[in-house]
C-alpha cells in the first residue's frame, strides 16, 4: 500500500485508487450461499479496504458524478445496498455491492468517502 500525502490526488491517482479497490474487491463476486472461509476473506478484504482509504485523502468536491447517474445523493442506494449486505453478516455479498459503487461513482468525492469509510468502520473494523 502506498501511503499519500494529505494533499488534493490527482486525475492519475484517483484513477489508481479506483483500480486498486477494484482489483480488490474482484475475487468477491455475488455468491447465494458463501463458506465461512470466504467470509474471512471478505472481511479481510473490506479492512484492507478501509485502511487503505484512511490512508488516502479525499479528493475534491467537484469530482463529477458521472452522467448517467444525474443526482449527487444516487450513490446512496449502492451504499445502503453494501451496509443491508453487511448487517446480514454476508460480507462476499457486501463486497460485490461495494464494486458496483466504487465502479459506478466517485468514491474520493468527500461525500461519499467519509459515508464509506463510517460504514466500514461500523462493520469490520476490529
Amino acid at each position: 500500500m502506498k501511503i499519500w500525502s494529505k494533499r488534493k490526488l490527482s486525475t492519475k491517482k484517483a484513477r489508481e485508487v479506483k483500480a486498486f479497490l477494484m482489483e480488490e474487491l474482484r475475487p468477491h463476486t455475488w455468491k447465494e450461499e458463501a463458506t465461512p472461509e470466504e467470509e474471512a476473506k471478505a472481511v479481510d478484504t473490506l479492512r484492507r479496504i478501509l485502511r487503505y482509504l484512511r490512508e488516502i485523502p479525499p479528493g475534491p468536491r467537484t469530482i463529477p458524478i458521472p452522467e448517467m447517474n444525474r443526482y449527487q445523493m444516487d450513490y446512496l442506494l449502492p451504499l445502503m445496498a453494501t451496509e443491508k449486505k453487511l448487517r446480514q453478516g454476508e460480507y462476499r455479498n457486501a463486497c460485490n455491492e461495494l464494486m458496483d459503487l466504487v465502479y459506478f461513482y466517485p468514491v474520493l468525492r468527500p461525500g461519499i468517502w467519509r459515508n464509506l469509510i463510517g460504514l466500514l468502520e461500523e462493520y469490520v473494523e476490529g
